[in-house]
C-alpha cells in the first residue's frame, strides 16, 4: 500500500513538472498507473535530450557570432559606419589597417582628414548625394595614411534607414585599388608607348575601310605624303594617292587580298600632295568578322626611294664595271675560297684561248702547268691570309713562257671575311724583251778564277739560301747577282739592287720595309719596302757592312722569320724573296770593332762568294772592254760600238786598276764620248785621279836580309800611295790593290807615322 502511493505522488511531480492538470490518480487501477509512470520517464529523456539540443544551437550560435565577426573585422573590404558628416562610427579592422590605424583610434574621426582638400570635395558631394536619393554610390579617392603613403581606394556608399524611413548613419565599403591603379597607368604608359612607336614608326602604318578609305594613318606615312590628319582620315581613299600604273596594280591584286586575307611586298607609286612620286613596298592583313565577311585593312609601308636610288646606282656601277671588267686589256680574274675561278674577262679567256665555261670552277693546276700551278697556289694561300701581293711571275701559255705583272688582293664579305682573291695581271714579255738580256756562260771568261766563281754562283743559284758576296768596290757584285738571280727559281720574278751606303741613316728603315701612313713626319700615305717589292724575286743589298745596328737586328729578325712590319705598323707582312748580300768590307774585322753583329754574320754567311779584283784576271779583259763598249755604245744611242787599237788596249793592260771594272767602265765612257764617234784614245792618268806609275830605287846592298828589302819596298809603296791619295786610306788601299784593314795593319806593322 505504501509503494502505491508512493508511485502516485511520483506521478503527480511529473504532471505538475510539464504543466499537465494531473488526473485522479487515486482512481487509476495499478497497471494503468504503472503504464502512466513509464510514459512519463520516457517524456523525461525526450525533455531533457531536447534541453541538451537547445545547448548544442546556443553554442552553434555564439560559434557563428564570433565567425561574422570574424569574417567582419578581417574581411578584404573595409567596412565602416559613419554619421550624416562622415564621422565614423564603427569600422572593421581592415578598414582601420587600410587607413594605418587601429580600429578604437579611427572611431570618431572624419574620413575628409584623410583626403586632400579637392579629394575631401568629392567626399562630401559623394555623402549628400547618397543622403538625397537613398541610392549607392561609388567614388575614387586618394587617402593619405598617418605615416604619409597615398593609397588608391574605390568608395562605396549606402544609407542606413530606419524603420520610420530616416537616415541617420551610412554604411562605407572601402577598396584598396592601388595596385589596379598602378597596373592601370602602366597599361596607359604601354598604349602611349605603343602609340608612340605607331606614330614615329621608321615605317608607314595604315588602315583602310572596307571601301579602302583611310581610316587611320600613322606621322611617318602623313609626312611622306605631305598631308595632314584631317585631310586623310575619312576623306581620302587609297587609290587616290596611286599613280595610274600603280593603280591598276591595285585593281588587280585587291579583290584576291579580300579572298586570301593577305598581300606581300606589292610595290606601289604613290603622289604626294605636292604632286612628287614616292615609291613603296606595301603588305596588308584583312580583318574579317567571325562570319568570314571583309571589315578592313591594316598595312605596313615601306619608303624605298633611297633602295631605288641606290639600285639604279648600283646598276650604273654595275655598268660601268662590266664595261671596265670586259674591256680592259689586263687580265682579271676572281676566285672563291677554294680558289676556284668564278669570274673571268674576256681577255684572260684570249690569252688562254679557251671558252670561259672551261676555266670557271677550275683551279690552276687544272689550266697551267704543275711548277706555275704550284708557286700559283702558294701566292693564292697567303692572299687568303689576308696579303696583298704584287709580284712578277713567268707562266707557260701553251707551252710559251710568259712574264706578268700581278697585283692579288683579298675580297672580304660586309662582315670582313675572307671570301676570296681578285686578281689584275698584265703580260710584261715585250718588256722584259727590251732589258738588256746578254748572259755570260762561265767558259766565255779567259781566267780560270772567275769561270770557278761563276760555277759556283751557277751551283748557289740553284737553291734559296741567303748568298754572301765578297770583293772590293767595283768588282761586279751587282753582276754576279744578277747572274745568280736569271739561274734561280726566283728568275720569274723582279730583281732590286739597293746601295746601303746610299740610303740616308734616317730613311734606311722604311727604303728596306716601309711605312705605314702618318708613322712620321712626311708619311702622308703608306709605302711599300723593297722587301716586299722583291715578292717571288731577288733582292741584294749591297755594302750591308754599312747598316745601323737597329737595322741589323731587325733584317736578322727578317732572315730567321721571313716577316716584317712596317714603320708605324702592327700588321706582320710575310714575304718570299731571295736575300743576297755584299760587302767591301772585311765582316770578320767589323765584328771585333762591334761595328756588326756577329749572328748576323752567320746567318748572311750560309754561302759566300768571294768575286776576284779585275788585277788578278786581267786575262778577261778584252771580253770585259767588249760587253762595256757594246752597251756604252747602246746607252749613248751610237750606231755601231768602236773597238780600241792594240795600243790603247796596251794601255788598258799596263793599268793595276784600284777601281776595278767601275773604273774600267768609267774609262771606256769617258773615252767614247770624247772621241765623238772617230778613234777611241784612253787617257788613264786623268781618270784616275792623276795617279802616275811608282817607281822606287832599292839599296839592296844595304839590306842585310830579303825581308828587310821587302819591308823597304812596302814602306816606300804605302808612303806613295799615302801621298799619291793625300792621307786618304780606302783610297791609298785602292792604289795598292789590298783592302783598306790590310793596309791598316801593315802601317802599324811598319810603324810609319800617317800624319807626317
Amino acid at each position: 500500500m505504501k509503494a502505491l502511493n508512493d508511485l502516485r505522488s511520483r506521478a503527480e511531480v511529473v504532471l505538475r513538472k510539464k504543466s499537465i492538470v494531473p488526473p485522479d490518480i487515486s482512481t487509476l487501477p495499478p497497471t494503468e498507473l504503472q503504464k502512466l509512470v513509464h510514459e512519463l520517464q520516457v517524456h523525461k529523456v525526450e525533455l531533457e535530450m531536447q534541453n541538451h539540443e537547445l545547448r548544442i544551437t546556443q553554442l552553434a550560435l555564439q560559434e557563428s557570432q564570433n565567425n561574422y565577426q570574424d569574417l567582419y573585422d578581417f574581411a578584404p573590404i573595409g567596412y565602416l559606419t559613419v554619421d550624416r558628416k562622415g564621422f565614423v562610427l564603427d569600422t572593421n579592422l581592415t578598414a582601420a589597417n587600410l587607413l594605418g590605424l587601429d580600429r578604437d583610434s579611427l572611431i570618431g574621426k572624419a574620413l575628409s582628414s584623410f583626403l586632400s582638400k579637392e579629394d575631401s570635395d568629392i567626399l562630401y558631394l559623394a555623402l549628400k548625394r547618397i543622403l538625397q536619393t537613398r541610392k549607392k554610390l561609388t567614388c575614387e579617392l586618394r587617402f593619405v595614411k598617418e605615416n604619409g603613403d597615398q593609397i588608391h581606394v574605390q568608395l562605396e556608399g549606402v544609407a542606413a534607414q530606419k524603420q520610420d524611413g530616416n537616415v541617420s548613419r551610412l554604411r562605407i565599403l572601402l577598396s584598396d585599388i592601388s595596385e589596379r591603379k598602378r597596373a592601370e597607368q602602366q597599361v596607359l604608359a604601354r598604349v602611349e608607348e605603343v602609340e608612340d612607336l605607331y606614330n614615329n614608326a621608321p615605317c608607314g602604318y595604315h588602315s583602310l575601310d572596307k571601301d579602302s578609305v583611310f581610316i587611320r594613318i600613322n606621322n611617318t606615312e602623313l609626312s611622306w605624303l605631305g598631308y595632314t590628319r584631317d585631310e586623310v582620315i575619312g576623306k581620302i581613299r587609297f587609290s587616290d594617292i596611286l599613280t595610274n600604273e600603280s593603280l591598276m596594280t591595285f585593281q588587280e591584286n585587291f579583290p584576291g587580298f579580300k579572298e586570301r586575307g593577305w598581300v606581300k611586298d606589292l610595290e606601289f607609286e604613290l603622289v604626294r600632295k605636292d604632286g612628287t612620286i614616292l615609291p613603296v613596298i606595301l603588305s596588308a592583313t584583312a580583318i574579317k568578322d567571325s562570319a568570314g565577311n571583309f571589315l578592313m585593312s591594316r598595312s605596313t609601308v615601306f619608303d624605298i626611294a633611297e633602295r631605288k636610288l641606290a639600285q639604279e646606282t648600283l646598276k650604273t656601277s654595275e655598268e660601268r664595271f662590266k664595261a671596265i671588267f670586259e674591256g680592259a686589256k689586263d687580265f682579271i680574274f676572281i676566285k672563291d675560297f677554294s680558289l676556284r675561278y668564278t669570274h673571268v674577262n674576256p681577255a684572260t679567256v684570249k690569252l688562254l684561248g679557251v671558252r670561259s665555261s672551261e676555266i670557271l670552277g677550275k683551279r690552276a693546276e687544272d689550266i697551267f702547268d704543275s711548277e706555275s700551278a704550284q708557286y700559283t697556289r702558294e701566292i693564292d694561300t697567303r692572299v687568303l691570309k689576308g696579303e696583298r701581293i704584287e709580284e712578277i711571275s713567268v707562266k707557260k701559255i701553251k707551252g710559251v713562257p710568259m712574264t706578268f705583272h700581278e697585283v692579288k688582293t683579298p675580297m672580304h664579305d660586309s662582315s670582313g671575311k675572307i671570301i676570296g682573291i681578285c686578281g689584275i695581271s698584265r703580260d710584261v714579255t715585250d718588256l722584259n724583251m727590251l732589258q738588256d738580256t746578254q748572259k755570260l756562260e762561265p767558259q766565255e771568261y779567259r781566267s780560270e778564277i772567275m769561270r770557278t766563281v761563276l760555277k759556283q754562283a751557277s751551283f748557289a743559284a740553284s737553291g734559296k739560301s741567303v748568298i754572301l758576296l765578297l770583293g772590293e768596290s767595283g768588282v761586279g757584285k751587282d753582276y754576279l747577282a744578277k747572274y745568280i738571280h736569271e739561274r734561280s727559281s726566283y728568275s720569274s720574278g723582279r730583281y732590286f739592287s739597293v746601295n746601303c751606303t746610299a740610303i740616308p741613316s734616317e730613311l734606311a728603315e722604311s727604303e728596306l720595309f716601309g711605312h705605314e701612313a702618318g708613322a712620321f713626319t712626311g708619311a702622308g700615305r703608306q709605302k711599300r719596302g723593297l722587301l716586299e717589292l722583291a715578292e717571288g724575286g731577288t733582292l741584294l743589298l749591297n755594302e750591308i757592312g754599312e747598316l745601323s745596328p737597329a737595322l741589323q737586328a731587325k733584317f736578322l729578325t727578317f732572315l730567321d722569320t721571313r716577316t716584317f712590319t712596317r714603320v708605324g705598323g702592327e700588321k706582320k707582312i710575310k714575304v718570299n724573296a731571295r736575300i743576297l748580300a755584299a760587302t767591301n768590307r772585311d765582316l770578320e774585322q767589323e765584328i771585333s770593332n762591334g761595328r756588326f753583329r756577329s749572328d748576323l754574320y752567320y746567318r748572311l754567311n750560309v754561302f759566300s762568294l768571294r768575286i776576284p779584283p779585275l788585277r788578278e784576271r786581267m786575262e778577261d779583259l778584252p771580253i770585259l772592254v767588249t760587253q762595256l763598249l757594246g752597251a756604252l755604245a747602246k746607252e749613248l744611242q751610237m750606231s755601231f760600238a768602236p773597238e780600241l787599237t792594240a795600243g790603247e788596249m796596251a794601255k788598258l793592260y799596263n793599268y793595276h786598276w784600284p777601281g776595278n771594272i767601275r773604273e774600267l767602265r768609267n774609262v771606256l765612257e769617258r773615252a767614247l764620248i770624247l772621241s765623238g764617234g772617230g778613234t777611241i784614245k784612253v787617257d788613264i792618268e786623268q781618270c784616275s785621279d792623276g795617279v802616275s806609275t811608282f817607281a822606287k830605287t832599292l839599296d839592296i846592298a844595304g839590306a842585310s836580309t830579303l825581308a828587310d828589302s821587302v819591308e823597304n819596298l812596302s814602306r816606300s809603296m804605302i808612303e806613295d800611295a799615302l801621298t799619291r791619295s793625300q792621307g786618304r786610306k780606302e783610297l791609298a788601299a785602292s792604289f795598292l790593290g789590298v783592302s783598306r784593314y790590310a793596309l791598316r795593319r801593315r802601317i802599324k806593322k811598319l810603324g810609319l807615322d800617317v800624319r807626317d
